[in-house]
């Protein structure tokens, strides 16, 4: 199949050297891949190689992989979606022992259920903040800070919350 891809471009490079014409970006070109009448359409980038898809999902932020024939795929590749999410809008916690506050962070793209592994990690601590909870959602992941007790027992924050959300 790469022979034949580069053999074609070889004789399309000629065809068009021949007619004294200057080709600097090749847009909208089709190629035929096969006996099976299937169209490549709609490639992009800067490399001489055409890579077939296998099983691609089109839900934003899959992971991608190869199959055991070298296509592209999103089928196996460990984990099937990651979701990003950050706060800057961090509750602060009462200064009275063992309080506490929730803040909401919302992570995209969205998860399709609750069955995700979720952590979350602060930035910048204001005295002593605890990570206590976490519950999620699909949208979010909720965060539950703690302050300390005896000297720690004091408003306590982060100034921004990171979390990541990964579905197996």
């Amino acid at each position: 199949m790469k022979n034949i891809l580069k053999s074609f471009l070889v004789v399309l490079l000629i065809v068009c050297v021949a007619e004294a014409q200057v080709i600097h970006t090749l847009r909208n070109v089709y190629i035929q891949l096969g006996t099976s009448g299937t169209t490549l359409t709609g490639t992009t980038g800067n490399s001489g190689s055409v890579q077939q898809a296998g099983t691609v999902s089109t839900t934003s932020g899959s992971a991608l992989c190869t199959d055991s024939a070298k296509n592209s795929t999103t089928s196996g590749c460990g984990f099937t979606l990651v979701s990003l999410g950050k706060s800057t809008s961090v509750c602060t916690t009462g200064s009275s022992a063992e309080s506490t506050c929730t803040t909401v962070v919302t992570i995209s793209p969205t998860q399709p259920d609750t069955n995700y592994i979720a952590t979350c990690g602060g930035i910048s601590a204001t005295n002593f903040p605890f990570m206590n909870s976490l519950v999620k959602s699909t949208v979010a992941v909720s965060v539950t800070i703690v302050n300390g007790t005896a000297s720690e027992a004091m408003a306590s924050t982060w100034a921004e919350l990171d979390c990541v959300a990964i579905h197996p």
